[in-house]
């Protein structure tokens, strides 16, 4: 009886999170944002977007490429980096070159154009390597 409720209270806790992990990517180990809470994040276009991802990248690198897309209706929309913010060790402690197996913290601070549509869908993060992907993680937001 006790197994069952520790496996239920990790899947309802895992169900109301706001962000999942990618069928493309290692998935990190949490992500917290002041933007953030149950299911889904509201961030504002033409403002910032402060998060912190922590992951155990699987090998070492010496740059972590962001990519960031954004899904609604069926279409898949590239975000563009703010400058500064295309590589992730600017951002990253420890600072790269990662270690394997070690926990290192991304602090994410990236403007969100205001050019942007505003829509409800999912964005997906992911830091990669050479184009190997070293984390990847689904958000569901709401784009204002």
């Amino acid at each position: 009886m006790f197994k069952f409720i520790v496996v239920l209270t990790l899947a309802i806790a895992s169900a109301n999170a706001f962000w999942t992990s990618c069928t493309s990517g290692p998935p990190p180990t949490s992500v917290t944002s002041p933007s953030c809470s149950g299911t889904s994040c509201t961030v504002t276009r033409g403002e910032g977007l402060a998060a912190t991802v922590v992951f155990s990248p699987a090998q070492s690198s010496p740059v972590l490429d962001v990519n960031i897309r954004a899904y609604f209706f069926g279409q898949e929309l590239e975000i563009p980096n703010s400058p500064g913010n295309e590589n992730a060790c600017v951002s990253l402690s420890p600072p790269c070159p990662t270690t394997a197996n070690q926990p290192h913290t991304w602090n994410i601070d990236i403007g969100i154009p205001s050019t942007l549509p505003a829509i409800n869908g999912h964005f997906t993060f992911t830091l990669a390597h050479q184009g190997t992907p070293i984390m990847c993680a689904n958000v569901t937001a709401n784009l204002l």
